[in-house]
């Protein structure tokens, strides 16, 4: 698991990890993964099988992120 934090308009590139399957569990914030837009409206925080990418970060976002494998990126 890894708790991951992000300032408004922070931007990650698209990237894979290869060896594991990842899920994001949006913890605050607004965000758009791969054209999906995640947000804090939700009474719970949503669980999504996490695209390649790339990550924006429109505010301030943290997430949970669960990998079943290494997290390795490429």
């Amino acid at each position: 698991m890894v708790l991951r934090k992000f300032k408004t308009d922070r931007t990650i590139p698209s990237h894979t990890h290869p060896d594991a399957n990842k899920w994001a569990y949006v913890l605050s914030g607004d965000g758009e993964e791969s054209d999906v837009t995640y947000d804090r409206r939700y009474a719970v925080p949503s669980a999504q099988r996490q695209p390649p990418g790339p990550h924006m970060a429109r505010t301030e976002v943290a997430s949970l992120n669960t990998f079943d494998g290494p997290p390795t990126v490429v």
